[in-house]
């Protein structure tokens, strides 16, 4: 994750809702602030707290509805004669609400391109050769989720444009420590989106500067910030570069090899972009849960998928639901044998998975390898593992388990099989969808 600390930040729109608060937040990580309001008078209070903070901070008037301002703003702020490695296009215009939306004249379409569009367009451009010669910058630009309302169509077209302006630049940047880009802070009660909207504008942070934050290289994204609310920084940003936590078990019930295990000891280091991290569990109803939350506390992945053995199946199969329920047909590898017990004496019946078994499914069965969806993990330590798994994550990163069958080394006749490559070919096909829905 970037330190901000002794860095300099330009924040449009900074004297107050969102703004305010993220050049608080980035005052209060050490960073030095240059704030632009339409009158820098506006912008006295924020100045203030951000001084008490320990950070230096100016703030500079510009009419950003006037591309002559905005290029006065730029020199002004190359006249301070600090490196500018980071801005917030945060400012932003709402021209009006037409209920005759027929009848919206040309003037809402000019006015919010020239403030939503246009002038953080000019401010990326002035700025972003100094960051590709330092080496370093993060840009991000607001962006709204706002879709089919006619009645703001200036203000929603100017948004579109400023994605796909946004993401262009981010194809020429991929891969480099400048970084560009956008925000959707959701709707919230600032003066912009009314005092009906149902989110605090608290409920913006850390969201709206996750990707000043992060450090992976990637350009051209949208991060929705409600998707983070309620969130540290540290876990913010964890759910986006964090890795896949992949679980597998050791053999059990006198088999001498587990075919999870092949799998892990075979995986990458990386998968879809993705960082691996691999724990091996034993067969065991108490140590396996434990072990597997101690390592999502460690390592704050951005998934979690969870590999078992089902004999008694052919295909790879992705649970789609976890059982407070355990009942075990043999003891586990401790010995320990629970008859309909429950895994948390307070927690509901089921919890849902929340990888994406669609996406598993469609690339599993691509790669070529028999794949179905399964309703039922048993009520063994897989189905242990998975609702423990789910009931400590809470819904925060996505989080599931896959079965596979059982390979012709285990000498198992009467049981289903499938070949070991086939099986991995398909695990990989799983972890590269779980991948790519992160992104």
């Amino acid at each position: 994750m970037i330190d901000v600390k002794g860095k300099w930040a330009l924040i449009t729109g900074a004297s107050r809702g969102i703004g305010r608060l993220a050049a608080l937040f980035m005052a209060g990580r050490g960073c030095n602030l240059i704030l632009q309001a339409r009158d820098a008078a506006h912008c006295a209070a924020v100045l203030e707290e951000a001084r008490r903070l320990g950070v230096e901070a100016c703030a500079l008037s510009a009419e950003l509805s006037d591309p002559a301002e905005v290029d006065k703003l730029c020199r002004e702020v190359d006249a301070l004669g600090v490196p500018v490695d980071i801005i917030l296009n945060n400012a932003g215009l709402q021209i009006a609400y037409r209920s005759d939306y027929l009848a919206t004249p040309a003037s809402d379409f000019d006015v919010s391109f020239r403030v939503c569009t246009t002038a953080p367009m000019m401010i990326c451009y002035h700025f972003l050769p100094g960051m590709k010669a330092r080496g370093f910058g993060r840009i991000v630009n607001t962006t709204s989720g706002i879709d089919g309302e006619p009645e703001q169509a200036g203000y929603s077209a100017a948004k579109a444009a400023l994605n796909k302006v946004t993401r262009d630049l981010g194809r020429d940047l991929a891969g480099t420590n400048v970084m560009v880009n956008l925000t959707d802070p959701g709707w919230c009660r600032t003066d912009l989106g009314g005092p009906k909207a149902p989110n605090a504008p608290e409920s913006a942070l850390p969201g709206v500067l996750l990707g000043v934050f992060l450090d992976d290289g990637k350009s051209g994204r949208i991060f929705a910030a409600q998707d983070y609310a309620g969130m540290t920084l540290e876990e913010a940003v964890s759910a986006v570069e964090g890795p896949i936590l992949v679980t597998a078990f050791e053999p059990f019930g006198g088999d001498k090899v587990n075919p999870t295990q092949m799998v892990l000891e075979r995986l990458p280091e990386e998968i879809g972009g993705r960082r691996i991290e691999k724990l091996l569990l034993p067969v065991e109803f108490v140590r396996s849960r434990e072990l597997a939350c101690a390592a999502y506390d460690r390592v704050r992945p951005a998934a979690v998928v969870m590999l078992g053995l089902a004999g008694t199946r052919g295909e790879i199969t992705p649970e789609t639901t976890g059982r407070n329920l355990m009942k075990a047909r043999i003891p586990d590898n401790a010995g320990y044998e629970p008859q309909d017990l429950p895994i948390t004496e307070e927690g509901p019946a089921e919890l849902p998975s929340t990888f994406p078994i669609d996406r598993i499914i469609a690339a599993v069965g691509r790669a070529g390898v028999p794949c179905r969806i399964s309703h039922s993990a048993g009520l063994y330590v897989c189905n242990n593992l998975l609702y423990a798994m789910l009931a400590h994550d809470g819904g925060a990163v996505p989080t599931g388990f896959i079965h596979v069958p059982a390979v012709p080394e285990l000498g198992h006749p009467d049981m289903p099989s499938m070949e070991f490559d086939m099986i991995y070919a398909g695990i990989c096909a799983a972890l590269g969808a779980v991948a790519e829905s992160i992104e």
